[in-house]
């Protein structure tokens, strides 16, 4: 095992679907070094104990803020957080500016580019930046945004998946209240993927296959979501029913 360097550009902390992914994509870029996540801390405090009583749920919550102070601590006592500060903001070749090139190269690289004149070199450009290309992130492309014929032909099935955007909102209300903890580490580890993809993507054609990962983890958030319409379309199907037959019949006239 090669030893770990001192210091690096960037660090990936966990090793699960979006460091894995991370890392997969920053080493297609030629990045040697990655990004610092903090994510792990925040799942630190959702963890599902073994009873359900309120005996069994405070020292699991007692057990995992001790875990994130110490892991805190040793962010401070190493300095990494005035570190990742500099990489990020401070340097001509931080995170920040890395993103803007390869988002405006994607922007313009193609014909199906969008916001080509956005920036987020700086973290207030990235904030403002942020609702509006997670629009379009999410939607792109729309009916009127015609273009080559491999765009065109992906418009129909883009359609039907932002129909099922209601539905996952409906479903993802129902898993919340099912499963708390599962469901808002779903949500965080999609939720980081989509900035991440925001901020890097400015293009039709990437940002749809891109998206795509992130379908297949709300899917079944719309499957839950259209059992709940359908439940509730089920009582009043009987009380028509039972409605149209209780009108009287009408005597035809002598």
């Amino acid at each position: 095992m090669t030893d770990l360097p001192g210091s690096s550009k960037i660090v990936i902390i966990g090793g699960g679907i979006i460091g894995c992914s991370t890392a997969y994509h920053l080493a297609k870029m030629g990045e040697g070094e990655v990004l610092l996540a903090l994510a792990v801390g925040v799942s630190l405090l959702w963890g599902r104990a073994v009873g359900t009583g309120p005996q069994t749920r405070a020292p699991v919550i007692v057990r995992q803020l001790a875990i994130l102070s110490i892991f805190a601590a040793v962010i401070v006592s190493v300095g990494l957080a005035a570190r990742t500060d500099r990489v990020l903001f401070e340097s001509d070749e931080g995170v920040l500016v890395d993103l803007d090139v390869r988002r405006a190269g994607s922007a313009k690289e193609a014909r199906s580019g969008y916001l080509q004149e956005a920036s987020v070199a700086t973290p207030e450009e990235a904030l403002q930046y942020s609702p509006l290309g997670l629009v379009y992130f999410l939607t792109v492309p729309l009916p009127w945004q015609l273009g080559s014929i491999r765009q065109n032909l992906i418009i129909p099935e883009n359609l039907f998946w932002l129909a099922l955007y209601p539905l996952m909102v409906v479903g993802g209300g129902r898993a919340l209240r099912s499963n708390r903890a599962g469901v808002v580490f779903l949500l965080l580890m999609t939720g980081g993927m989509c900035i991440v993809y925001t901020l890097l993507v400015a293009n039709v054609g990437t940002a749809y296959r891109m998206r795509s990962q992130v379908w297949l983890l709300w899917a079944p958030f719309a499957a839950w979501g259209w059992e709940v319409w359908r439940a509730r379309q089920r009582p009043a199907r009987p009380r028509r029913a039972a409605r149209a037959g209780a009108r009287p019949t009408r005597m035809g006239s002598r």
